[in-house]
């Protein structure tokens, strides 16, 4: 709009630089912290240490090159190196890059600091959408910018109100992430039941087994969807593309009222061509009779029909009052250098996932995706890999709300072997203590391998950078001058 704000971001640029590469490539980024203090909303305790996590990646988790937010803190005036092999068995869809230090994230997330990385080409797994890339590509940044009074304001790639075209009948692929630190949105294009659909193919960089029409997208923060939009041939003129209002919480000493979001309004789509003498709605346009892929769909079947399972269970919780740290996981918030959870790759794990609270949440791990198989006790037979899934609330068949229980599935390659973090992806949540430490460890060498990483193993107490704040760390140099703003392929 009409405001200005001052804040750290990447290479100068708010819309950070929409990285891409392949499988079976090796991914190579510098990160140097050369973040100043901005007043209240980023003061020094909050640029003084960052590190670089690439969301959705099943790579190494390794320091001091790997996807570690754990060991490798860069102080400022120092760097880091990236530089990691992406396996063949990373999925390809939109990923993105974002800082992940404790007790940080949040700030410097909601400052800007985000972007877009996508692994190979989505459209060529699905060839009935093949004209919908090159320039029909929108690569969309949903943040929630805040202003000095600490109020956030939903925008797209920084503009407030964005104003799409699209032709009749022409194809365009939209990349959606939400790089917010806590908001979660609804979107939809146009009004129930009168506007455009979303055909999905991908979610979480992840493609469904086929092609699937939906009226909305439920973004958790954290989370993406990669969708085809085509133009509706007719006079439809603007529809409004917004966040649809969605249950948030409920009352504790009322559990049978609840609170609903606002509708934001982001943007508009508007049809730019002839008018057509026969009009077809643009929901009439979506195809249903692509075939499943059933490769995708059996990898899922076997992992939801494996015997080979270890169980475990997570509570999510609050604790108004409970200074500093009121958010936890299993009754405890998160200790910096304490091994939370380890186990063996190789074998499945079921994570049975409950919503203590009277708001909502989400689950996120590093170094896998997962699928989900039962929510609030009902089977999910239509399940797709996800890295990031909703922990919200429901309303029980007496009325009342409650919290969500969701059950995942999903098992550790070799390549995940070392030291990550499980959280919440409300950053504000997983900077207030809803976050642990894991490890993956080889089966034949035990879970002693984890010792290493972790002091003193199970129950340690020391943190990564000397305790909270403390600049620098092992893996950091010094920092190279300042880049040049990027110039790598965006779009709006």
């Amino acid at each position: 709009g009409d405001s200005t704000y001052t804040r750290n971001v990447y290479n100068g640029q708010y819309v950070a630089p929409v990285l891409r590469m392949k499988r079976e490539e090796r991914l190579d980024v510098m990160v140097s912290n050369q973040m100043k203090p901005v007043g209240t909303q980023q003061p020094q305790s909050q640029v003084d240490t960052t590190n670089q996590h690439y969301h959705g990646m099943i790579v190494t988790p390794l320091p001091d090159t790997g996807d570690n937010v754990t060991n490798v803190p860069i102080g400022q005036g120092r760097s880091n190196r990236n530089a990691f092999y992406v396996p063949d068995v990373q999925s390809e869809g939109m990923m993105w890059y974002h800082p992940h230090p404790h007790g940080r994230t949040a700030n410097q997330v909601a400052g800007g600091l985000a972007g877009a990385l996508i692994i190979g080409e989505i459209l060529d797994s699905f060839p009935d959408f093949a004209g919908a890339g090159g320039e029909h590509e929108r690569v969309m940044y949903i943040k929630d910018t805040r202003d000095n009074t600490s109020t956030a304001y939903l925008n797209i790639n920084g503009v407030p109100c964005t104003g799409f075209t699209i032709a009749p009948g022409e194809q365009q692929l939209w990349r959606i992430a939400n790089m917010t630190g806590a908001t979660w949105v609804n979107l939809r294009l146009g009004e129930r039941g009168r506007g455009y659909r979303f055909i999905v193919l991908a979610l979480d960089g992840n493609h469904l087994t086929r092609p699937t029409p939906m009226d909305s997208l439920f973004l958790a923060p954290g989370q993406r969807a990669e969708a085809v939009i085509i133009g509706g041939t007719g006079p439809w003129g603007k529809v409004a593309f917004y966040s649809s209002p969605f249950p948030t919480s409920f009352n504790r000493s009322n559990p049978t009222q609840v609170n609903l979001s606002a509708r934001v309004d982001l943007g508009t789509l508007e049809v730019i061509g002839g008018v057509q003498p026969k009009a077809v709605p643009p929901r009439a346009l979506s195809p249903l009779t692509i075939p499943e892929n059933v490769a995708l769909l059996d990898s899922i079947t076997r992992l939801r029909t494996a015997t080979d399972v270890d169980t475990f269970t997570i509570h999510y919780q609050f604790f108004p009052g409970r200074k500093p740290f009121p958010f936890a996981l299993n009754d405890s918030s998160y200790v910096p250098g304490r091994l939370d959870h380890a186990v063996a790759y190789g074998r499945t794990q079921e994570w049975t996932l409950i919503n203590d609270t009277w708001f909502n949440h989400t689950f996120h791990i590093h170094q896998t995706d997962f699928v989900v198989t039962e929510i609030n006790g009902v089977p999910q037979p239509d399940s797709v890999h996800l890295d990031n899934v909703h922990l919200g609330i429901h309303q029980r068949p007496d009325g009342r709300w409650a919290g969500d229980t969701v059950k995942v599935r999903f098992r550790f390659l070799p390549i995940a072997r070392g030291p990550f973090v499980y959280h919440c992806h409300d950053l504000a949540h997983e900077d207030l203590g809803m976050m642990a430490n894991m490890c993956v460890f080889n089966p034949a060498t035990g879970e002693s391998e984890c010792d290493q990483w972790f002091d003193g193993g199970h129950g340690g107490h020391a943190s990564m950078h000397g305790g909270h704040g403390a600049p620098g760390g092992h893996a950091s140099v010094p920092a190279p001058p300042p880049a040049a703003p990027a110039t790598g392929r965006k779009r709006e």
